[in-house]
């Protein structure tokens, strides 16, 4: 009977991460679109979309429903596994504690699976912001790098994750970040994550858009062609993009979650549940 309540608490609490996880993500998306359009060019080294006309306006907002269902789909993918995979940990388990390495582990587990199943739709959004349409088969491109990549939402959402748990185990009055506090910390763990791994976001996005199919290739021509810079063309608008999404989502989930675990979970207070960091 322990293990059905447990179980039924497990998805409950899943379900609740997922849907805060996917309007939070929508959100920040959809405000800072045209950024990602242009991060996105300058990761595939297209000359960068001049503002002004109409015909430019409407380039800053392609793909935008594709990558609107890729966020979707994306976010609730990986907050539902990844939440009902923690649930389930802590479930079995006489601590609620839960180590560093392991919540890196599960984060990387969750997101692995979800890069499986929802990757066409980001290279199709991928190849509508650029204007660089290819056929179905390419729509499987850039997986080895997409999977190199789980290594930077593990770090990230671990980074933010265990500093938020023991902010707030040094607060006991409090039960969710300020929006301060929600801002900083995203900033500080996707800041390190992005420099770090941003070599494989340049790669990915190329694979995609371009008739290059080999991930170490591709970083090896860039760097033999560029040196160093090649590998980071385009990052700084990587970072702006990345900095001012991933904050505005920190903030926006912690109030959303408590909306959400209301609702889903309206017998549970917010600061019971087991906490998910937020999704890039």
């Amino acid at each position: 009977m322990k293990n059905g309540v447990h179980g039924v608490r497990a998805r409950r609490t899943a379900l609740a991460d997922a849907v805060s996880g996917v309007a939070a993500s929508l959100l920040s998306l959809w405000l800072f679109y045209p950024v990602d359009v242009w991060k996105t060019n300058a990761a595939a080294g297209n000359a960068p979309v001049v503002w002004g006309s109409i015909q430019n306006w409407r380039a800053l907002y392609a793909g935008w429903a594709a990558k609107s269902l890729h966020t979707a789909s994306s976010s609730f993918c990986y907050f539902y596994l990844y939440s009902w995979i923690l649930s389930i940990w802590k479930g079995n388990r006489s601590s609620n504690e839960i180590s560093t390495i392991a919540r890196l582990c599960l984060s990387a587990v969750a997101a692995m699976a979800n890069t499986f199943l929802t990757l066409p739709l980001d290279v199709l959004s991928s190849q509508q912001q650029t204007d660089r349409r290819r056929t179905a088969l390419s729509l499987w491109k850039g997986l080895w790098p997409s999977l190199l990549l789980c290594s930077n939402p593990a770090i990230h959402f671990t980074v933010f994750d265990s500093a938020k748990t023991h902010l707030l185990n040094q607060q006991s009055h409090k039960s969710s970040l300020s929006l301060v506090e929600a801002f900083i910390l995203g900033l500080l763990a996707k800041l390190v994550a992005t420099i770090a791994t941003y070599p494989l976001i340049r790669a990915k996005i190329m694979l995609m858009v371009t008739n290059q199919s080999n991930l170490w290739p591709c970083l090896r021509d860039e760097y033999a062609q560029h040196g160093v810079g090649g590998l980071y063309k385009g990052c700084r608008v990587q970072l702006l993009h990345t900095l001012l999404k991933t904050a505005f989502l920190m903030m926006a989930r912690e109030r959303i979650n408590q909306s959400t675990s209301r609702m889903v979970l309206p017998n549970m207070s917010f600061s019971a549940r087991s906490t998910v960091p937020p999704h890039q």
